[in-house]
């Protein structure tokens, strides 16, 4: 028996219920333990489910959830809150999770499902995590929810500095892993004597301890968006997105398909799991902004309950659609764009779909939303071209210089490009190879010597007050 355990939103969740369905397509018996609130959805699906006393929408719409919510990538406020969501939900979901992992042969679980390591290294039976952002500890980037002040890591390797920029990468994992356990180490070595009959922990990280046995790591995120690091550990897998399509037999409201096929595609918005403080103001602004630019909205309802108010009152001048819950594979490739908080699994199902994405950043989620926006809102925003050109492997299509530069132009124009500002760092300098395949690639797409200039000199000099 394979029991998989998952802690979370349904972003944690149906990516599970994906792998519990391709791993009883291939024979064997699997069992999905998840908040009990998603066992309509399991069950809709034909996996096996035990329902984990939990329930994620309400704890996010609690006071302590909200505040973990809003941490955004401040590592202390997310420690804290972790905390204190553990403290609140105590002791009985490990005790399920003990529950739902008996007879298991092998444990699956997520990252936020951390007794089900307990239970497994307890009862001596492998276990896989599942991350769907990259988790190894890497010398390329620090933990996603961390900014990383060396962003761009390869043009340091040639130089003294190259060391020493790796070795802050690694060590801020392991100062991460270290902050996240801390915390909880006091209660889970309490319900370890109880529940397990086993020996407390000390201070290493359980993290640490099964990246040290080799416990195998399964990334469940697009290589081509996000390609693993050189040195991820062979025991880390980078798998591809997980994907679960609508049943066969679904069918969307009669409304709803209506609303599409009664003129140009909508903008899909929505924030999934995140909650708010406000979903009345969130809807306002989303109401705004749709009579700002004349679009057609979609929009999606979600935990925070955005708009319920206007399901039977829609304001004259705007055209839009409000709706709770509609699978992604089936909506995203009918609408103009997606906007959405940017969760890796929205991430994912908008770029599988083709559509144009914004972000609008939450709980972190900025790790996906840098890779998607920044410039055509802000007037007074420049771009940088960057010193090297080793950032591209970030984002999330396929890009060159070529398409990059043609973009930069059309949407902002060459007068709010800048050359790489972050290349005259000590001391580093900036390669001459990169400067010239930046201005190899503006020739081929058509920048004229003056505009050139401008991006190589005139817009910093005029930004810095020097001409």
């Amino acid at each position: 028996m394979i029991v998989i355990v998952a802690v979370g939103s349904r972003g944690d969740v149906q990516p599970c219920i994906a792998l519990a369905r391709a791993l009883s397509a291939a024979g064997h018996p699997v069992r999905l333990a998840a908040p009990a609130p998603f066992e309509p959805l399991a069950t809709r699906y034909g996996v096996a489910f035990a329902g984990l006393p939990i329930d994620p929408s309400a704890m996010l719409d609690g006071d302590i959830g909200r505040a973990w919510v809003e941490s955004g990538r401040d590592p202390v406020a997310f420690v804290t809150g972790l905390a204190r969501l553990g403290d609140t939900l105590g002791e009985p979901l490990a005790d399920a999770v003990l529950d739902a992992c008996a007879g298991a042969d092998v444990i699956v679980y997520t990252t936020l499902a951390f007794p089900a390591w307990h239970v497994a290294e307890h009862r001596r039976v492998p276990a896989v995590q599942v991350s769907f952002v990259p988790l190894a500890p890497t010398a390329d980037i620090p933990p996603v929810l961390l900014p990383d002040p060396f962003a761009d890591v390869a043009p340091w390797a040639a130089t003294p500095a190259g060391p020493l920029v790796r070795g802050y990468h690694r060590a801020v994992h392991w100062a991460f892993a270290e902050l996240l356990w801390l915390p909880l180490r006091r209660r889970t070595n309490t319900w370890r004597r109880r529940s397990l009959r086993a020996a407390p922990l000390g201070w290493r990280s359980p993290a640490l301890k099964a990246h040290d046995a080799g416990e195998p790591l399964l990334v469940a995120c697009s290589p081509t968006v996000l390609p693993p690091p050189p040195d991820q550990p062979r025991h880390a897998v980078t798998t591809g997105y997980w994907f679960v399509d609508a049943p066969a037999e679904w069918r969307p409201p009669t409304d709803l398909a209506a609303y599409l096929r009664s003129g140009p595609p909508p903008v899909s918005i929505g924030m999934g799991s995140m909650t708010g403080r406000d979903p009345e103001q969130v809807t306002d602004i989303v109401v705004a902004a749709l009579r700002r630019t004349r679009q057609r909205g979609l929009l999606l309802s979600g935990w925070a309950g955005l708009g319920w108010a206007l399901r039977t009152s829609v304001p004259d001048d705007v055209d839009l659609f409000v709706t709770c819950e509609v699978p992604h594979d089936w909506l995203l490739p009918q609408v103009a764009a997606s906007v959405h908080h940017g969760g890796a699994g929205t991430t994912a199902a908008g770029l599988r779909a083709g559509v144009p994405t914004v972000v609008v950043p939450h709980f972190g989620a900025g790790y996906w939303g840098d890779l998607l926006q920044l410039a055509w809102a802000c007037e007074n925003v420049l771009v940088d071209t960057s010193g090297s050109n080793q950032w591209m492997r970030w984002i999330p299509d396929e890009v060159n210089l070529e398409i990059l530069f043609r973009k930069d132009c059309g949407t902002i124009g060459p007068g709010r490009v800048v050359f790489g500002s972050d290349s005259s760092w000590f001391p580093r300098g900036f390669a001459t190879a990169y400067l010239d395949e930046q201005v190899r690639s503006m020739v081929y797409v058509g920048y004229s010597e003056d505009e050139r200039d401008a991006v190589l000199y005139r817009n910093a000099a005029a930004l810095l007050k020097l001409s």
